[in-house]
């Protein structure tokens, strides 16, 4: 399982608690989460965030978008995206 890696990176994220990047210049607030897993890990975690964290955020009210990305030239960076209305959407 490989997506290819698109860059959405926010132009001045401001780090969050939980270690995330939360950017709202777009008129949307935008939460980028980057990992770097184990080379033999990879798949797992870009399945794990499709199935745990993308697929339930996309069913809730205020998101309008979130997306796993996988580098093809780095398979174990792995960068999670998501856009929400605004930030206490993005929170719950």
């Amino acid at each position: 399982m490989s997506l290819a890696h698109q860059r959405l990176t926010p132009p001045s994220p401001s780090p969050t608690r939980d270690g995330a990047n939360v950017d709202s210049s777009l008129g949307v607030v935008q939460l980028t989460v980057r990992l770097v897993a184990a080379p033999d890990r990879a798949d797992d975690i870009v399945g794990t965030l499709l199935r745990v964290v993308m697929r339930p955020a996309q069913q809730l009210p205020g998101c309008h978008f979130a997306q796993v990305y996988q580098r093809v030239n780095e398979p174990h960076r792995v960068d999670y995206v998501e856009e929400w209305d605004d930030l206490v959407f993005a929170r719950s």
